[in-house]
Parts: structure tokens; sequence; C-alpha cells
């Protein structure tokens, strides 16, 4: 037993040097796992700021998209409504010919009778 007690003692010593000899080493890789996490949080950050800019640029790039769509069907409407201005226009007048054509048309109709009239049954 006291052999036991001789080697468990001694195998204690030698865990409490390699201890000793570790700690150092456990303390630096608990700094540099600190620094590796501090360095991620600032990465993760970076990402996160660089992300919010990419989201506002395909945002302006959408709305970009929508005006310039908006403004083609604006020029297309414009287009159309001129288009129909021009049809009305040339009807208004094809219908103010046809007046002045149809008044003219009684006048000459009424100067025909009137000089027949008078041609025929003047006193």
């Amino acid at each position: 037993m006291d052999e036991l007690i001789v080697l468990v003692s001694e195998r204690l010593r030698n865990v409490s040097t390699a201890l000793n000899w570790l700690g150092p080493w456990v303390m630096n890789a608990s700094q540099h796992a600190r620094n590796l996490e501090e360095q991620a949080n600032k990465l993760e950050k970076l990402l996160t700021d660089t992300s919010k800019f990419a989201e506002k640029a395909v945002n302006a790039s959408n709305a970009y998209s929508n005006l310039a769509k908006a403004i083609k069907d604006a020029l297309k409407i414009a287009q159309e409504a001129d288009r129909f201005a021009t049809d009305a226009q040339k009807e208004v007048r094809r219908l103010f010919l046809k007046i002045i054509y149809s008044i003219n048309h009684y006048y000459d109709y009424y100067y025909y009778y009137y000089y027949y009239y008078l041609t025929f049954f003047a006193i």
C-alpha cells in the first residue's frame, strides 16, 4: 500500500508540474480566443453594414426600374392621347367641311330655285 501511495503522489506531482507548465499556454489560448471572438464580431458587424448597403442598392435599383417602367407607360399613354387628339381633330375638320359643303349646297340650291322662279315666273 505504501508503494501505491508513493506512486499516486508521484503522479500527482507530475500532473501539478504539467499544469504549472501548461498554465501560461492556457492563459495565452484563452486570450487568443477572446481576440478571435472580438475580430469575428467586428467582421460580422462589417458584413451586416455591407448587407444593409447592398439592400439599399438593390432597393434603389428596383425603384429606378419602377420609375423607368412608369415613364415608359406614361409615354405610351401620351402617344395614344396624341393619336386620339389627332383623330378627333381630323374628324372635326371632316365634319366642319361637311357642314360648309351642306351650307354651300343649300345656298346653291336656294339660288338656283330663286333664279328659276325669277326667270320663269317673273312678271
